[in-house]
């Protein structure tokens, strides 16, 4: 009798455990390459009373990352518009920083400000949150990004 419970004893516990493991991390090989934005979504009371708001990317901007395997980062913006855009006075910004990722953290560090993301990635799909506060008012602000080849 002893050694069935025993061996329902183990048998559990080596079940049990299997799922510990998975901290729904996101693994540095399926981080590093070049992730363009596709849609920002805001949810708290900056998107009004309560709710969320989705923004899809404007055509006229292109904006992404591209993650390196020596945990640096450039950051690209990009303006595509026509004379009479306004935003074509920016052109072309690009910054370098660096990163660093935990699980289902990454923090990224550009122009001396380092801020932290909640990060989830399924396939070619991305997933950035934060949550942020702007003028006393607090929000979650999260940015989608799909994979380019």
């Amino acid at each position: 009798m002893k050694k069935l419970i025993l061996g329902l004893a183990l048998a559990m516990a080596m079940f049990s455990c299997s799922d510990d493991d998975d901290d729904n991390g996101v693994s540095k090989s399926d981080l590093i390459g070049k992730w363009v934005l596709v849609s920002t979504e805001t949810e708290g009371s900056l998107a009004g009373e309560s709710g969320s708001t989705i923004e899809e990317a404007d055509a006229d901007y292109e904006e992404y990352y591209v993650f390196k395997d020596d945990n640096t980062l450039e950051s690209h913006y990009n303006y595509i518009g026509d004379e009479d855009d306004s935003y074509d006075e920016y052109g072309t910004q690009s910054s370098t920083g660096s990163y660093e990722l935990d699980g289902s953290k990454i923090v990224i560090t550009m122009d001396g400000e380092s801020y932290e993301y909640d990060i989830r990635i399924d396939g070619n799909e991305m997933t950035l949150s934060i949550d942020q506060e702007f003028f006393g008012v607090s929000f979650t602000q999260i940015e989608t990004y799909q994979k380019a080849n």
